[in-house]
């Protein structure tokens, strides 16, 4: 990394840092929250509105001083990229891909004139077989299955599309968005297991579950790009199945009184991270959390590399604060 790339991500850690979190939940709400629909309630015109509005952004040249980044969509894969070892594993884990949900709205918004909300995909629907929506059709939806050796994606929308950023958050030599579906992964996604998760009483409880089956089904389930846990973000199929996940979250928080304040779990990924290479999150991170210690709390800082400012997990776990503005259809 050259010196004027080590200056912006420090910048960026610097900007972290000096985040102040509240401890308090955002107040007031919002008037007119976002609507995040299923996709398969979308008619054809609204799903090419959301398709050209990723594709726009595929196609907008970096804004905002992300090392090696060609595009805003590279930005926005970049930041789920160089904090991955901190957002999984944890507490922090379903508050900071809400906020990373909404990044992915506002960007939408600011670059693309897309004026919706991010849409879900409703996997239990077809958690048997994973080829039984027309989410992978080549015209309305995001293209399919990858082909050949390399799994590359040949039709749709996003045919082409090509991808920079490594595990390490550095860019490397363009390979292109893969997937190789996964029948079997996909059926952890089943009703069934999202009501065991559900039934859990405690939010360390119900994250794990949902986090270690519902969640991961989706990612397994497209493989490639997508079973890649650093990677994900460049398949724009991640964000409807995160929106979904987060969908599942605001279910379970909402079935309970206090849910909507409650956050635990440890804000450094546990050993059995080590086996896949993860490591631990740097002092960057670390020291600048918001949390005081090694529990996350409502005071953890969400960083999202300047491209939106940083909030606390307090100011997110309301879907329906200002800082969300959202509702589930």
């Amino acid at each position: 990394m050259g010196i004027i790339q080590k200056l912006i991500v420090a910048f960026a850690f610097l900007c972290l840092a000096n985040t102040k979190p509240t401890g308090k939940r955002q107040a007031g709400g919002c008037a007119a929250p976002v609507q995040r629909r299923a996709w398969v309630n979308l008619s054809n015109e609204e799903k090419q509105a959301y398709i050209q509005a990723d594709k726009c952004l595929q196609n907008t040249p970096a804004q905002y001083g992300i090392p090696g980044a060609r595009t805003v969509w590279d930005e926005l894969q970049y930041v789920h990229i160089r904090q991955a070892n901190f957002i999984h594993g944890v507490g922090t884990f379903l508050p900071w891909h809400r906020y990373y949900i909404k990044l992915h709205e506002t960007l939408l918004s600011k670059h693309c004139g897309y004026s919706g909300g991010n849409p879900y995909w409703r996997e239990a629907d077809h958690a048997d077989s994973i080829w039984a929506t027309n989410l992978w059709d080549a015209t309305t939806g995001m293209g399919g299955d990858g082909q050949g050796e390399q799994g590359c994606v040949a039709d749709g929308p996003f045919a082409g599309l090509t991808l920079i950023y490594n595990a390490a958050a550095q860019p490397a030599a363009p390979y292109c968005l893969a997937r190789r579906f996964n029948v079997a992964s996909f059926q952890e996604a089943g009703q069934s297991h999202i009501d065991e998760c559900f039934a859990k009483q405690s939010y360390w409880e119900a994250m794990q579950c949902y986090g270690n089956a519902v969640h991961w089904a989706g990612h397994a389930g497209v493989g490639r790009v997508m079973e890649d846990a650093m990677l994900a973000p460049g398949d724009p199929v991640f964000f409807l199945h995160h929106a979904n996940l987060d969908r599942l979250y605001y279910e379970w928080q909402r079935a309970s009184p206090g849910r909507v304040n409650e956050i635990a779990g440890p804000n450094t990924p546990g050993p059995e991270f080590a086996a896949d290479n993860w490591g631990r999150p740097g002092p960057e991170f670390t020291e600048s959390s918001g949390d005081g210690g090694g529990e996350t709390t409502l005071n953890h800082v969400l960083w999202m590399a300047g491209m939106i400012p940083n909030a606390t997990i307090s100011q997110v776990l309301d879907i329906h604060s200002e800082i969300n503005c959202a509702d589930y259809l």
